[in-house]
């Protein structure tokens, strides 16, 4: 919900200039990319369930975090943070997602998930735009949809807690990037032809890499 608003919010309410626009989202797109790897071999220690876990819960207050503060640094913080966390959660839910599917049904089930989560993002864009109209598009309505975003992420918790999540081996695989997000660092989707070539290595076990 809170998603495509970070963008006014910056521009239009805190008067950040390009620059600094910018380089917000740089940096949540770095921080993403650099942690990649790390999360990788966490997950090969620990396991691909405790992956998810940890980017799913640590998602839930990220849009809070700019109720906190509107500083530029804080929200330096938050971006780097917002990318570790992102990373973790993609990472972990790819790794499932893929595993769980039987290779000839994969590119259905890609092309089924793609359309599932682009009109999650409608949906939820629209539910966010309804919100700031009625509460007339101030501060204090960015803030209230902040809110609502993380409680939104909070319940959405209930979902991954009643799917069964069994081991998974971590693979190699590729993420091209689609696009560059405020709070997210990137829209990111798989590159199938690295599973393939991720399950040829020794025993499957191998750190992901990211590949735009």
């Amino acid at each position: 919900m809170s998603g495509p608003f970070f963008t006014p919010f910056m521009l239009k309410e805190l008067q950040f200039s390009y620059p600094q626009f910018v380089g917000l989202i740089s940096l949540s797109f770095v921080a993403k990319s650099i942690s990649l790897a790390y999360w990788a071999s966490f997950a090969k220690r620990f396991g691909v369930k405790s992956l998810l876990w940890i980017g799913a819960v640590g998602l839930v207050p990220l849009s809070a975090c700019w109720i906190v503060s509107q500083s530029y640094a804080w929200l330096m913080f938050a971006q780097v943070l917002s990318g570790v966390l992102w990373a973790a959660y993609e990472l972990g839910f790819f790794l499932m997602f893929f595993e769980a599917i039987p290779k000839h049904r994969r590119i259905m089930m890609l092309t089924v998930y793609n359309f599932a989560n682009t009109l999650a993002i409608f949906a939820g864009a629209a539910i966010g735009g309804w919100l700031l109209t009625m509460t007339g598009t101030t501060r204090e309505s960015y803030y209230l949809l902040f809110g609502v975003s993380s409680v939104g992420r909070l319940l959405a918790l209930g979902i991954l807690a009643s799917a069964t999540l069994r081991p998974v081996p971590v693979i190699q695989l590729g993420i091209r990037v689609l696009s560059l997000r405020v709070g997210a660092g990137s829209l990111d989707a798989p590159v199938l032809a690295s599973l393939d070539e991720g399950q040829d290595e020794a025993d499957g076990l191998v750190s992901a890499e990211s590949a735009a």
